[in-house]
């Protein structure tokens, strides 16, 4: 068995502030931002042909200090504070957890993954973040027995096999105070490919 713990704690710098082009084009960087958390990795082989492996991911993400486009978030018109605020799109729990078994004859596979809350503005407001998801994958890999002077490989490969529907990224943005539009992309549904290798 064996097992990985690391601990990170950064802090980012960009130097540019809110500014703004002639063209009144927003151009705009955080001045500082915060990332640390923990990562836990482990692996274990209970059985010669079987192997368990996982990763998980404790992490905090966000603006130190950031002044930027209010554009509804934080009023209208004018620069807003987002100091403090969680950066989008970046989880604060992440984990994945894999099962192998390995045969003289190829490897199958069943993997699990789950992606915690994101933001997806600068507010990080809870009504349009995205919600935690969880995603089923597995696979098949099979060494062909003709032709022994080339080792060629056959593989299979399922994603999302049971077919949830879910978002992995998402914005929004006012058409006017009032009116905001979000907007996500949504996952791929169950799908599968096959692939063949040949070493020569």
């Amino acid at each position: 068995m064996a097992c990985t713990i690391v601990f990170f704690a950064t802090s980012r710098p960009p130097p540019a502030a809110a500014t703004r082009s002639p063209l009144q084009v927003l151009h705009a960087n955080a001045r500082g931002t915060i990332h640390r958390g923990i990562e836990l990795a482990t692996t274990y082989q209970p059985l010669k042909w079987l192997k368990l492996s996982g990763n998980t991911t404790l992490s905090g993400n966000y603006f130190k200090s950031f002044h930027g486009d209010s554009l509804g978030w934080g009023g209208w018109g004018g620069i807003a504070d987002y100091s403090g605020k969680r950066i989008p799109g970046a989880p604060a729990f992440m984990a994945n957890f894999k099962i192998k078994g390995q045969f003289g004859w190829g490897a199958v596979w069943l993997s699990y993954r789950t992606i915690g809350k994101k933001y997806v503005d600068f507010r990080s407001r809870e009504d349009a973040a995205i919600a935690r998801y969880t995603v089923l994958n597995s696979g098949l890999k099979y060494r062909l027995p003709l032709l022994t002077q080339h080792q060629i490989t056959l593989s299979l490969w399922v994603n999302n096999l049971t077919d949830k529907l879910y978002t992995t990224f998402g914005y929004n943005y006012f058409n006017d105070p009032a009116t905001r539009v979000d907007v996500y992309w949504p996952a791929a549904t169950r799908n599968w490919f096959v692939t063949m290798s040949a070493l020569f």
